[in-house]
């Protein structure tokens, strides 16, 4: 990793690899090629909305499932929200909303109205591995092999 890192100070390099966490690691730019085509190229970042236009955040509450799903799909900006799990008097969602809405303040201000407290509240952020998976249509991308 150094010695890339020394050398793309003044030079311009190119890394083939597929160990995706040593690309993302190592570079500024990745161009993801499949069969032969050139399917993507850009930052991680770039590559991120492209797979994912929405930011996606995991919420954790003490509250009921439907009425805090209700309640967050109601938030202006929030483009969905999908329940992800139930236990022990918690309920964790899945939102995604639009990246130039910040949402943190209204959802806050809507579960302490609720007196539901927020056990975490987690931005997710792809890996590139699970960007190559979506651009390429694996079927690993729709697995819970792929971590995330």
């Amino acid at each position: 990793r150094d010695l890339i890192a020394d050398l793309a100070k003044e030079k311009t390099i190119l890394l083939s690899s597929h160990i995706l966490s040593e690309v993302s690691a190592n570079t500024d730019r990745v161009i993801i090629i499949n069969q032969g085509a050139l399917i993507a190229d850009g930052t991680l970042e770039d590559l991120q909305r492209q797979v994912r236009p929405n930011t996606r955040w995991t919420l954790e509450a003490a509250a009921p499932a439907a009425e805090l799903a209700s309640t967050v799909q109601g938030i202006d900006g929030v483009a969905s929200v999908r329940l992800s799990g139930e236990t022990e008097g918690r309920t964790t969602i899945i939102v995604d909303h639009a990246p130039d809405q910040e949402i943190w303040r209204a959802l806050n201000s809507a579960l302490n109205a609720n007196d539901w407290p927020i056990a975490q509240l987690v931005p997710e952020h792809l890996s590139l591995e699970q960007i190559f998976l979506e651009l390429t249509d694996h079927p690993l991308a729709q697995s819970h092999e792929v971590e995330q």
